[in-house]
């Protein structure tokens, strides 16, 4: 009797113990579910994750287009290749023009700037990125024109584009994963890599032994926004064939500029109501000459406020090679354009200004004439008649 009952309780007890382990893989697999399941706590951390990465996305190129609209508000609209060459200059940014949108990728992402330039982030792309590089293969410290080589490398995948962005001209064709291309400005140059998963990446060099064939030198600033070296070809007044190279520091401004002594410029320091253009690149040191004439050029009006000093940089050894300004629209001067105190420490050379009709050139020659003896002073002492027409051998202004 007694082992009956022993017998039926420890078969209620291995009943209960499978009924509690049947409930206990229910509830691990209720648990299991709401944490990697397709709506569980995993996914939609995930989810939320990817949310929050987008929103920023999205948020960062809105506020760049903001910021650029901003920069450049005197601009009746800005276009999508503004927008493409501000992300590609900034963050490397890959993309392209397709009907007045932009299509892209940033930080993994796909993205698209509509015509009204509100941004849709899509999403995260798949696969290997390629890699690609840019190198200046010119070595010629002064070229008239200047190779890049850029290649792709890809290992799971091909390459199937190489593209410049701005530019560049293609001179020969080594495939889908090598080309050589030819510039003759100097600045930066930037290239987009394709590989066929979707992919892109960006490989940029920066180009600064350009020199470029010009008329004259006003001619150039006409045509270059860029800092660089131009090559001026041509004949002296009395027919001798000449060539001078000038190296310029390029300061530009899109649209009207006004200096009221107040508000700070790019390419210029600010004290005192006096705007010092030039940086400390351009002038001399102990050991060495000043290297560039700086020149300010404005696409628009320009306009000096009443007490307001326009100049260049200057140091221990004096200033730049020269200022020249160049302004496309009305140029108001109610302050004072002054370079006192500003002549450089550099070896002399003629500034050829223009080319004439008969190609011969306006000048200001690098020495002048032979001067005179001495002569009296009126009121005592000697003084030398200085030669005039010439910048001197030891200060060019």
């Amino acid at each position: 009797m007694e082992l009956g009952r022993l017998q039926k309780k420890r078969g209620i007890t291995l009943i209960a113990l499978i009924i509690t382990i049947i409930v206990m893989l229910i509830l691990a697999g209720i648990v299991v579910n709401l944490a990697i399941g397709d709506r569980g706590i995993f996914h939609k951390s995930k989810e939320a994750l990817v949310a929050t990465q987008k929103a920023q996305i999205k948020e960062e190129l809105e506020l760049r287009i903001m910021n650029l609209q901003a920069e450049n508000y005197e601009k009746e609209n800005i276009t999508k290749t503004d927008i493409l060459e501000d992300f590609v200059v900034l963050d490397s940014i890959s993309g392209e023009i397709i009907d007045n949108t932009i299509e892209g990728e940033y930080k993994g992402y796909g993205y698209i700037v509509k015509e009204d330039n509100t941004v849709i982030v899509g999403e995260k792309l798949q696969g290997e990125v390629p890699l690609a590089t840019a190198v200046v293969l010119t070595t010629q410290e002064e070229a008239e024109e200047v190779e890049i080589q850029v290649t792709g490398t890809i290992h799971n995948g091909e390459i199937i584009a190489i593209e410049p962005i701005n530019g560049a001209e293609l001179k020969v064709d080594k495939g889908n994963t090598e080309k050589i291309f030819k510039v003759i400005f100097n600045g930066t140059y930037r290239f987009i890599i394709r590989a066929n998963n979707g992919r892109t990446a960006i490989a940029s060099c920066t180009v600064t032994n350009a020199v470029l064939p010009v008329k004259d030198i006003f001619t150039a600033i006409k045509d270059l926004n860029n800092s660089g070296k131009i090559r001026v070809n041509g004949k002296t007044n009395d027919g001798q064939e000449t060539s001078e190279v000038y190296s310029l520091n390029m300061i530009t401004h899109e649209g009207d500029l006004v200096l009221d002594g107040q508000t700070a410029v790019e390419g210029a320091t600010l004290s005192s109501k006096v705007y010092s253009f030039g940086d400390t690149n351009d002038i001399a040191t102990a050991s060495t000459n000043a290297k560039n004439t700086v020149v300010l050029k404005v696409d628009g009006n320009l306009t000096i406020d009443s007490g307001v000093t326009l100049t260049t940089i200057s140091g221990t050894y004096g200033g730049p090679k020269g200022m020249i300004i160049y302004c496309t629209g009305t140029f108001t001067n109610n302050g004072t354009i002054s370079m006192t105190a500003r002549g450089a420490k550099a070896l002399g050379q003629n500034v050829y200004l223009y080319q004439k009709d008969d190609n011969k050139f306006e000048y200001i020659p690098a020495v002048g004439g032979a001067g005179a003896a001495r002569v009296h002073c009126a009121y005592g002492g000697e003084s030398l008649k200085r030669a005039l027409g010439g910048a001197g051998q030891s200060r060019n202004q």
